[in-house]
């Protein structure tokens, strides 16, 4: 659930930012520990 909830916020960030945050975001953080 942790994954899925973070999925989401980072991709409404994402789109808030016009999906520039998104692209950043996910090589820095593929997947939180």
């Amino acid at each position: 659930s942790c994954l899925e909830f973070d999925s989401v916020t980072y991709l409404k960030r994402g789109r808030a930012a016009g999906g520039v945050t998104v692209v950043q975001d996910v090589p820095d953080s593929p997947e939180p520990e």
